[in-house]
């Protein structure tokens, strides 16, 4: 069985999970991502120092700090870290 969906990468529940509500919740902020797209910056390499909840930038090249290889992912902050999702 898969653990994402094949398009927006959302993650499943799997038989005997433990933290059901971490996966749980990782569908809707995904989607909370996506949806209505607007980026605060387009192809900056370096992630900002000091980011708000919600922002959301495409890496550009070359990534640095916390966004090193990840060049051409769209990234977002979500509070405490970064999440990165390939573009579709």
């Amino acid at each position: 069985m898969p653990d994402k969906t094949p398009r927006l990468d959302f993650l499943l529940l799997l038989p005997s999970q433990a933290q059901k509500h971490v996966t749980r919740n990782g569908a809707p902020l995904l989607l909370d991502m996506i949806t209505q797209l607007t980026f605060t910056t387009f192809e900056e390499s370096d992630p900002p120092t000091a980011p708000e909840g919600g922002e959301v930038h495409v890496v550009g090249d070359p990534a640095n700090g916390d966004w090193v290889g990840q060049v051409g992912k769209i990234a977002r902050f979500d509070g405490n870290g970064w999440a990165l999702v390939d573009p579709q």
